[in-house]
């Protein structure tokens, strides 16, 4: 188990055309032992990159790697005592599944009998036990995927590496994964970092998200504190589901403080904004109102989008399009409503996209 130090990681690529293409650009971040930091973003925005450095498969440009203080930068992939799993299982074929698990043990010269109560307490763990003697050509997809799984987690690493290891799985067997990878990389204790594309998995599988755009880290937080205060208006988009629905306001200055009025719904702010501004709100927090309502951006119902727990429901308005999360019940029925926001979803952003601190209303009137 090992606390991993990323200081000013860059990598840069030559296309041989005497320009270059920087795939990293100078970030940084920790994490301890026993916790999952997950890296999200859009395909070609570095991530795999960043995990592939830290197994020691890229050679980074510039910037520090460290596993509890000690510097591992320069060390061989095979003397950093990582454990990685790729979006292809990679199983052999012609070993039956238990040999498939503790392959890498027997190459290590571990004994047989340690070997054997290994696999035994990781199918247990992974639900597997009933298919230790099978061919890997006899599994489900998501049975192979345990396996290269326990593959991954036998080798008590100091480091669990997944690179977008259930991208090839359907939504049910994802749900399914997600737990058991999550329970195993706490019982082991050590550190685990995930690269992949679906916010979706970054939010319920994170202790730590870092949400990347174009070799940057974007924002670095926990997944409850991205979805609600999001850094800027990329996050904003990129995290969560529906993605936030923006507005542009003007704010009004009184002694210090600005307040934003909205089709009779007004919002003080406990300081000084742009005279350009984003009003940012995730859908879960739009109210849809009957058109009698007295305040509201008045709206016209275009589609819903039955999700089973609740509905994703679009609505034209003179601002553009706007979803709101309402009950599984709720049908628009293409009729005209209001739509109010509740004050502890809002967030303000510069014109840059930006968020602002301290953003959250104080007050409404």
């Amino acid at each position: 188990m090992a606390h991993v130090t990323v200081e000013g990681l860059t990598k840069i690529y030559n296309n041989g055309l005497s320009s270059e293409i920087k795939a990293v650009d100078d970030i940084s971040f920790e994490i301890d032992n026993g916790e999952i930091l997950t890296l999200v973003g859009p395909s070609g925005c570095g991530k795999t990159t960043v995990l592939r450095s830290i197994a020691g498969l890229v050679t980074p440009t510039e910037g520090e790697i460290y596993f509890d203080g000690e510097l591992i930068v320069d060390d061989p992939p095979q003397d950093r005592n990582i454990s990685m799993m790729f979006q292809e299982v990679a199983l052999w074929g012609h070993m039956p599944v238990a040999r498939n698990i503790g392959y890498g043990l027997e190459l290590d010269g571990v004994e047989p009998d340690v070997i054997r109560s290994r696999i035994e307490e990781l199918a247990s763990n992974l639900q597997i036990t009933d298919q230790l003697d099978q061919n890997i050509s006899e599994l489900s997809g998501g049975q192979q995927q345990r396996v290269a799984l326990a593959r991954a987690m036998i080798q008590d690493p100091a480091l669990f590496l997944f690179d977008e290891p259930m991208s090839d799985l359907d939504a049910a067997l994802k749900k399914e994964l997600r737990p058991l990878i999550q329970k195993s990389v706490k019982r082991i204790g050590a550190p685990a970092i995930y690269v992949t594309h679906d916010q979706e998995e970054a939010l319920t599988l994170s202790d730590k998200i870092a949400v990347m755009r174009d070799g940057e880290i974007e924002q670095f937080n926990t997944p409850v504190e991205i979805y609600r205060n999001p850094a800027n208006e990329f996050v904003g988009k990129f995290i969560g589901s529906p993605q936030m629905n923006f507005v542009e306001v003007e704010p009004r200055f009184d002694n210090g403080t600005a307040s934003v009025e909205l089709e009779g719904m007004v919002y003080r702010f406990s300081r000084e904004v742009p005279s350009t501004l984003k009003l940012g709100v995730r859908p879960h927090f739009v109210n849809v109102q009957p058109d009698s309502h007295d305040a509201g951006i008045p709206a016209r119902h275009t589609i819903d989008e039955p999700m089973g727990e609740n509905t994703h429901s679009h609505f034209d308005t003179d601002y553009g399009e706007f979803i709101a999360v309402t009950s599984a019940e709720f049908q628009g029925g293409g009729e005209e409503y209001k739509l109010t926001f509740e004050e502890n979803g809002l967030r303000l952003f510069d014109d840059e996209g930006v968020a602002l601190s301290s953003s959250r209303p104080v007050a409404a009137e």
